[in-house]
């Protein structure tokens, strides 16, 4: 049992599961929970909507997956249906739990009120589109403006509901608690929420020796993970990309994720720019293949606004230079001139990628400093010593507003 737990409580794990951070941070800090908290000894069930990607579930461990989909068969993350769907397995378990940690706010809008509950929020409840394609094997589906209206309140309503009925909330950045606060208009107990960033597997992201993998070293190389979407301005990237290849002829990009509707816009920028020689997209890897892909670069790039950014952590672990523009979360994660470069402008960012091609010391240093911050920063280890912490003082909460509700 825990150092910091009492009672050995029972907990059950909530939202979609991953071991890829290219499909998502969430879903990875999810596996890496479900991995670690029963080796601390705690009584632990993971409930997932559906297998993401079929992802390899540590079996060695003492977990449950209870899996489930909405009505339509498609995962809608966070759905109405997909909350109802989650009360109702909680209910038909004949041993519940004594907290639930959600990983999406919004499957706790009817959450038990006899249960401690624990939220972590990844960021606000975001923006509504013009409309989304749902790919599903029997039909496609196009979400019109006032479902995503529709889609985007009822996640809102849900936040706001956890920020005040949760008995702690994690945020996995200073940035993300404050634009969720912002955009709820709420303030919030000190007592009941902690900022705890998310963790990298320092033993398997490390500088790595290229030539095993028969990669060639001469050829300066980008690289940028992420799923390729709506909101990660990977057209943005390649624009810049372009510019680059005008002053380094050689240079390559190498892109790393799944399709998440946004495919076909960044291969459209690719032929429009006279890139398809330039660049690489590799889909979904294996989480464990991560590293000798991140290996075979010079320099991480990105252009994506980040409440976190595991990509970035696991880039720097492995000893590779970070470029971004400053903004969101990265200034938390990023030293500017130690780790890597925080810039404002385009032409900012191309002239700060060119300097660590063309200065391979300043790039390996930098590159060094950035593996020695994810050490001190940002190991899982250090990621579940907060989650525990944060779970006892859920259950004193939860303990105290019981009482009270008593009393009265």
């Amino acid at each position: 049992m825990s150092d910091y737990l009492p009672n050995d409580p029972r907990i059950y794990l909530s939202g979609t599961i991953a071991p890829s951070s290219a499909i998502g941070g969430g879903p990875l800090y999810l596996f890496e929970l479900s991995r670690r908290l029963p080796a601390r000894g705690l009584d632990v069930r993971v409930i997932s909507p559906v297998d993401v990607a079929n992802s390899r579930r540590p079996s060695q461990f003492n977990v449950e997956y209870m899996e489930f989909q909405n009505s339509t068969g498609i995962s809608d993350e966070g759905s109405l249906r997909q909350t109802v769907a989650f009360i109702r397995r909680i209910r038909q378990d004949p041993y519940p739990p004594q907290l639930i940690h959600y990983n999406q706010p919004q499957h706790a809008a009817i959450a038990l009120r006899d249960v401690a509950t624990v939220s972590t929020f990844h960021g606000p409840a975001g923006k509504p589109l013009e409309w989304r394609r749902v790919v599903h094997p029997t039909r496609l589906i196009r979400r019109s403006y006032v479902y995503e209206r529709l889609r985007v309140w009822w996640r809102t309503t849900a936040h706001q509901f956890m920020l005040r009925r949760a008995d702690m909330c994690f945020f996995v950045s200073a940035f993300c608690r404050d634009e969720v606060l912002r955009r709820s208009a709420r303030s919030l107990d000190p007592n009941r929420h902690r900022v705890h960033y998310l963790g990298c597997d320092t033993e398997l992201f490390r500088p790595v020796n290229i030539s095993k993998f028969d990669y060639s070293n001469n050829i300066p190389t980008l690289t940028f993970v992420s799923g390729i979407g709506i909101y990660t301005r990977h057209e943005k990237l390649i624009e810049i990309f372009a510019r680059i290849v005008q002053r380094i002829p050689t240079v390559q990009l190498l892109l790393v994720g799944p399709d998440s509707d946004g495919l076909s816009r960044v291969l459209e920028t690719i032929h429009r720019l006279g890139l398809t020689d330039k660049v690489t997209i590799t889909g979904l890897l294996p989480h464990d293949e991560l590293p000798k892909y991140l290996g075979r670069a010079d320099v991480y790039i990105s252009a994506r606004p980040e409440t976190f950014g595991v990509n970035i952590i696991e880039a720097m672990a492995c000893g590779l230079p970070i470029v971004s523009f400053k903004q969101s979360a990265l200034p938390e994660l990023v030293r500017n001139e130690v780790d890597g470069h925080l810039v404002e402008t385009d032409e900012e960012f191309i002239e700060r990628v060119l300097l660590l091609l063309q200065d391979r010391r300043l790039a390996h240093t930098m590159g060094k400093n950035g593996r020695q911050r994810v050490l001190e920063m940002f190991t899982w280890k250090r990621v579940i010593d907060r989650v525990v912490e944060g779970y006892a003082l859920a259950l004193e909460n939860f303990e105290r507003r019981r009482r009270k509700s008593t009393s009265t």
